[in-house]
């Protein structure tokens, strides 16, 4: 067997939601090098009776996995959080527990949702390097806010985004932002058409320096000369 230490990474301890992405792509990597990560992807049934030598393999491999999430458990405040959501109860069954962290882990608190809120307030298009950057990370802000604040479906979802949207790009666009605004304020503008519009507009500069490299028929024509 290869030395784990090839990896280059360990599992890191769990501090929350900040290092959660971090701490499931490592956790997966580790345990793809032992063919485990099935432990942590579905219930994997108990083998036959029969089959002493599988049933002895699948309770080994169980703990080997429920050891490295545990040893990634360290932070008191953490340990307090699964104990206070029956940590006990699932851990010797590492999907459970696995499937435990996750849920309790990202569950949004309002620490966090002050964090997110604040970022989708204040985001700019300014402050990115191209139109289709901004665009990105404002919509995944956006899907942040309606899942924290459960506003998808919401009669007042469309109003907040465009009202978010408009104001982040009018410092960019000032004389289209009193346009947007007047449509905005007439109802005839939607979130779905402004960014719609933002990512053809984003799509369109993307491709322009594509083009600028290609050869003109004039200039190939001058080169055969």
């Amino acid at each position: 067997m290869l030395d784990r230490r090839e990896l280059k990474s360990t599992i890191p301890v769990l501090r929350g939601e900040d290092n959660i992405e971090r701490w499931q792509g490592d956790l997966l990597r580790h345990l793809e090098w032992d063919d485990l990560e099935k432990y942590i992807q579905k219930d994997i049934d108990t083998p036959i009776e029969d089959d002493a030598e599988a049933r002895k393999e699948w309770k080994r491999d169980r703990i080997q996995v429920c050891c490295m999430i545990n040893d990634s458990l360290t932070d008191p405040a953490i340990k307090h959080l699964l104990k206070a959501n029956g940590h006990q109860t699932m851990a010797n069954d590492p999907k459970k527990l696995y499937d435990l962290m996750v849920r309790c882990v990202t569950k949004t608190t309002k620490s966090s949702l002050f964090r997110i809120v604040k970022e989708y307030n204040n985001i700019k298009h300014k402050s990115f390097a191209t139109l289709l950057n901004f665009i990105t990370k404002h919509q995944a802000l956006k899907d942040k806010v309606d899942q924290a604040l459960k506003l998808q479906d919401t009669k007042y979802a469309d109003l907040l985004h465009l009202t978010a949207l408009i104001n982040s790009i009018k410092d960019s666009y000032p004389t289209k932002y009193m346009l947007w605004k007047d449509k905005f304020n007439s109802n005839n503008l939607t979130y779905q058409t402004l960014s719609s519009l933002l990512m053809d507009k984003a799509n369109t500069k993307a491709m322009i320096p594509a083009f600028a490299n290609i050869p003109s028929k004039a200039n190939l024509t001058k080169e055969k000369k």
